[in-house]
């Protein structure tokens, strides 16, 4: 087995030869879905049908928690959030009437507008949300990544006692092609639907907040319900199985594209990912961040008239600029 190539050594190499093939051992993710691969190889060879059991409840109980909170989320919470904002010529003639009120220097006088624009958060700290709610996201990409690595990168065997050497800390050498379409068809699959899933709904359910407060308090949701894989397996998984996971090693043939991931140019990548599904995520909810851009305009602008339909100018009077930031820095 050849040792992995440092990039720490190459500095003066060419940028290719740092990318060798190779084969190394790897380790799997703390999670339900590595737990699951380790405990059913391992369980199936031994014969241990009682941990195999209990692991795939886990994973299906896990399939169901998320699959149940994303349904509600979409079709009960976001629905109702969505009929505030209005709905597709409902929501442009909501802008325009809006952008009339901004330009004629006129106090808002429509009720629902006035509803609607309250307390809307700045456009800026909604973006630098959705930039929080991507990075989680494309780090979800890149687990179902390395589980794909895991399934498909790991060498074919034909007989089920050349999978795994049981000799040291454990190390699985190989799959059988049943192996590999079992754990694509249960587990690759179903967590790529889910990221996706969680990704859709989560920007979704960004997106018709009406409030700061409710932006920041439904970015904790969110990344509750992205990690109830992670509660299960660290709050329900038996310590033994636990062990089993940690200590039992993948040898997988990495090729450059996978070197690459793992490089820092991955992280590069990673970023732009990144970058990529926040502004996909900006431009699928465009036409409400305009309407929060003019809410914001129009609410907190004291020297225009539109302000006059809002409490926050009248009621912010009270307190200087000068003495709320000394407030804030020395409370006492």
């Amino acid at each position: 087995m050849r040792a992995l190539t440092s990039e720490w050594d190459s500095e003066g190499e060419s940028e290719a030869s740092t990318l060798v093939e190779e084969t190394q051992l790897r380790t799997v993710p703390p999670d339900i879905y590595g737990g699951c691969f380790i405990i059913t190889l391992i369980a199936t060879i031994k014969g241990q049908w009682g941990k195999l059991a209990t692991m795939w409840m886990w994973v299906f109980i896990n399939y169901l928690l998320q699959s149940l909170l994303i349904f509600t989320t979409h079709w009960y919470i976001n629905r109702d959030k969505a009929v505030l904002w209005g709905i597709g010529d409902e929501l442009t003639d909501r802008i325009t009437r809006l952008e009339s009120t901004l330009s004629n220097r006129t106090v808002l006088q429509d009720p629902d507008l006035i509803k609607l624009c309250q307390k809307q958060p700045n456009a800026f700290f909604f973006l630098v949300v959705i930039f929080l709610w991507s990075a989680r996201m494309s780090g979800e990409a890149a687990s179902c990544q390395a589980l794909g690595y895991h399934i498909l990168r790991t060498k074919s065997v034909r007989k089920m006692r050349e999978m795994a050497d049981f000799e040291g800390a454990g190390i699985i050498r190989g799959l059988l092609v049943s192996y590999k379409v079992l754990f694509t068809v249960t587990l690759l699959i179903p967590k790529i639907l889910i990221a996706y899933a969680l990704w859709s709904v989560g920007t979704e359910f960004l997106a018709f907040t009406l409030d700061m407060e409710t932006l920041i308090m439904k970015s904790i949701s969110l990344f509750f319900i992205v990690t109830i894989d992670d509660l299960l397996y660290a709050n329900f998984i038996a310590p033994s199985k636990k062990e089993v996971v940690h200590q039992w090693k993948v040898q997988q043939d990495y090729g450059r594209a996978q070197l690459f991931w793992i490089s820092w140019r991955g992280e590069i990548c990673k970023l732009i990912v990144t970058l990529l599904l926040m502004l996909l995520s900006h431009n699928k909810y465009s036409t409400q961040s305009k309407l929060r851009s003019h809410c914001w305009d129009c609410v907190r602008d004291c020297s225009h008239p539109c302000s006059g339909a809002f409490d926050f100018c009248s009621s912010s009077r009270g307190i200087s600029d000068e003495d709320w930031g000394f407030s804030v820095l020395v409370p006492w």
